[in-house]
């Protein structure tokens, strides 16, 4: 009996540890920041606030821009009212702040469920609609209304298919009787009705393909999740240009992002 309690005390010991890491990292502030790094992104501490630099720039300095996710469009004006407790900064601008509390706790003290760091006790569609009201279904196309609430998708790694989980979301609803329907190939070579092929992994292709850009050359606005050419590497549902592309293909610049000339 003493032998098998002496065995338990380690995995007692790490459970503990384990629990405590957890509640620390669920229950306090992520943004831990010390006093004499305020200046880093303060340059004032009066309203209007001022920054050292473009929110968005210093949110990125630890953050930065992934290859694996897509997001809310920052950098623009509103074109509706936004909450007043919606910030934007000095210009008028949506920046990551517009949405989030960087010194907010990761949990709510009065729920008791997660923050994600929002101004607002609203979640999914209901706080889209905050500022997009009814136009939530409009906007860009009514059929992208149901992704778009989530301001943040991504980050998936592996995968089931030669198609990565992004694309086949895409793929769900582009059949033909919710969306437009779109035909692909995952083979290489001539693709069907127009369609880029898609479902390679880009760095293989690359490494065999010597008439393709490295792909650290590549803007990060082309996506490759689970580091395969997929319908975001050259849509994204929260763009405003034509087509909803990735970045402009004027002067085919979309193409030549990925094939050399």
């Amino acid at each position: 009996m003493k032998k098998v309690f002496k065995r338990l005390i380690p995995i007692l010991f790490l459970l503990m540890l384990s629990g405590i890491i957890v509640y620390s990292f669920t229950n306090n502030p992520p943004h831990q920041f010390k006093e004499s790094q305020c200046g880093f992104c303060h340059l004032n501490y009066d309203y209007p606030l001022r920054f050292s630099n473009n929110i968005t720039t210093l949110c990125n300095y630890c953050h930065g821009k992934k290859r694996n996710t897509l997001s809310h469009i920052v950098g623009i004006k509103p074109s509706m009212q936004t909450p007043a407790d919606f910030h934007l900064d000095e210009n008028g601008e949506m920046t990551c702040v517009t949405c989030h509390n960087i010194h907010m706790d990761s949990v709510d003290s009065v729920t008791g469920e997660r923050s994600y760091l929002l101004w607002s006790n609203l979640r999914g569609r209901e706080f889209c609609d905050a500022c997009h009201g009814n136009t939530i279904a409009v906007v860009n196309s009514p059929v992208h209304s149901d992704v778009i609430e989530t301001a943040h998708f991504g980050y998936y790694t592996g995968g089931v298919s030669s198609i990565d989980r992004v694309s086949i979301q895409c793929l769900g609803c582009h059949e033909g009787s919710t969306a437009s329907h779109v035909s692909v190939t995952t083979k290489k070579g001539s693709p069907i009705v127009g369609s880029h092929p898609i479902g390679r992994d880009y760095m293989k292709a690359y490494k065999k393909d010597n008439t393709l850009r490295s792909p650290r050359s590549l803007s990060l606005e082309i996506k490759f999740f689970e580091g395969r050419v997929g319908c975001t590497s050259c849509h994204n549902p929260f763009s405003l240009a034509k087509h909803q592309l990735s970045i402009t293909n004027e002067e085919s610049k979309l193409c030549f992002e990925c094939h050399l000339k």
